[in-house]
């Protein structure tokens, strides 16, 4: 994997963010001196079309030299009225005084043959002689006489629009090398304020993907960076904790694997060295080897199953049925243990208290929990179970007269491989953590009430179907 660099880091982001800005002055030069180009031409075009018809619409009347007098001066326009035989008829400059066309070529001479083909209106350009720009005329037929047109051409000059274009441009581009040389500035700054913070997060995940769990990442930069370092700040606590359970798997896995391990091998080596002749100790020894085996088979397969749970590898077979009757199968595997060896069962069902779930996992956690209360329960070997119905929901809870559970390790106990250092609290192995994934494949709540040397209370719920 490539490794990061903040220098480069730094320049690729100084270099986009000038890139930006120099996209947006471009972007801005473009709009101000084409949008602005395209914009005043068309707006002078309508004002010459507008100036014409006015002028044209009084043209005979009374209100004539008003409107020419006003229109001329108002909008800078300059009027021609022409006869088709070259009669100058009058010529008003954008003052409203009479006065000499501003250039010769104004008026078109083939107009006259070109209105021919036209409803009366003609539009076209002449080159500005004087200013680098153009005119905008507008020939329009206003009337006939004696079989003779007389045409009126409004003008207009597009030289102001270039001036201002051209101050603009000139404006523009001193604008334009401040901003460059400010976003220049303000992006080195920027692209530094945003790699340092980010170089520092690298360099501590660097320190996480090495194994140091007890980093922790900066914050204070952004919000953005500092969701980041939040993140990662949980992804080393969960690092912290899964190589907690790692070590604490090792231990006690080594531990529950080498206790029947050894065993097995010490009676094998005393079969093969002292007992093999002796029927009698040779099959205590062997009894012995079966069942530290048996041990050993039924810790991998919890194992197996717990992982199969955990991963979500198991389809649940879904039904109705009641709950007490997973209480029935559970107990007759316990049965012996108040027949023969006086066990107290005290029992509390309610038969008709039904349940949607998988009937055979249930049964498992049901198991599972009955066997750890007979395990651990008091001197007195009372054990209580019960099932009931309570607020649409059927509640099962297995009670001992144990020792109980410190407070401290209630919640610890649901974990993989989680031992309390007290041989008469509660074992949890591996048992309850199978328990504790069927629970939660099955969405029930699910917790235990306990204190030392008050005996515990494993309960669960499940809703009413």
């Amino acid at each position: 994997m490539k490794r990061f660099d903040p220098r480069s880091f730094r320049f690729r982001l100084w270099a986009v963010l000038v890139l930006f800005a120099a996209l947006v002055c471009g972007l801005m030069w473009l709009v101000q001196i084409t949008a602005l180009r395209t914009t005043y031409e068309r707006d002078r075009i309508s004002a010459v079309r507008q100036a014409g018809n006015i002028i044209s619409s009084t043209y005979g009347r009374e209100g004539f030299n008003d409107a020419l007098f006003t229109v001329t001066r108002s909008g800078g326009f300059f009027v021609q009225l022409l006869r088709e035989d070259g009669v100058l008829l009058r010529s008003v400059g954008n003052d409203g005084a009479e006065a000499p066309p501003p250039q010769e070529n104004l008026v078109d001479w083939q107009i006259f043959s070109t209105l021919d083909g036209t409803d009366g209106y003609y539009f076209y350009r002449v080159p500005d002689t004087v200013y680098d720009s153009e005119w905008i005329v507008q020939a329009q037929v206003v009337a006939c006489r004696d079989g003779l047109r007389e045409v009126l051409f409004t003008s207009a000059s597009l030289s102001p629009v270039s001036a201002a274009i051209s101050m603009l441009s000139s404006r523009f581009l001193l604008v334009t090398a401040v901003v460059l040389v400010t976003a220049t500035v303000l992006a080195f700054v920027l692209a530094s304020s945003l790699s340092r913070p980010i170089t520092r997060i690298t360099g501590r995940a660097r320190q996480l993907a090495a194994g140091d769990y007890e980093v922790d990442f900066p914050k204070g930069s952004c919000t953005e960076l500092d969701h980041l370092s939040a993140a990662l700040d949980t992804a080393a606590a969960e690092f912290r904790s899964t190589e907690a359970l790692r070590r604490d798997l090792i231990a006690n896995v080594s531990h529950d694997m080498r206790t029947p391990l050894t065993m097995i091998k010490a009676y094998a080596e005393m079969i093969e060295q002292l007992s093999g002749d002796d029927p009698v100790k040779r099959e205590a020894h062997l009894q012995i080897i079966i069942r530290e085996s048996d041990k050993l088979t039924r810790f991998i397969t919890e194992t197996m199953d717990l992982s199969r749970l955990q991963s979500g590898a198991v389809e649940l077979t879904m039904e109705v049925f009641p709950l007490a009757e997973c209480v029935d199968s559970a107990l007759e595997s316990f049965r012996h243990l108040w027949e023969r060896e006086g066990y107290r069962l005290f029992l509390s069902l309610d038969r008709g208290a039904l349940v949607r779930g998988d009937r055979r996992q249930l049964e498992r956690a049901v198991f599972n929990l009955i066997n750890n209360a007979f395990h651990y329960t008091g001197a007195d070997q009372v054990v209580y179970i019960g099932v009931s119905r309570l607020a649409g929901e059927v509640l099962f809870e297995v009670i001992d007269t144990g020792q109980g559970i410190e407070q401290s390790q209630l919640r610890a106990i649901w974990d993989r491989y989680y031992r309390i250092n007290n041989k008469h609290a509660a074992s949890t192995g591996v048992g309850l953590s199978i328990v504790k994934a069927i629970f939660e494949l099955h969405h029930a709540r699910y917790s235990v009430d306990s204190r030392a040397g008050g005996g515990s209370c494993f309960w669960f719920t499940l809703p009413q179907p």
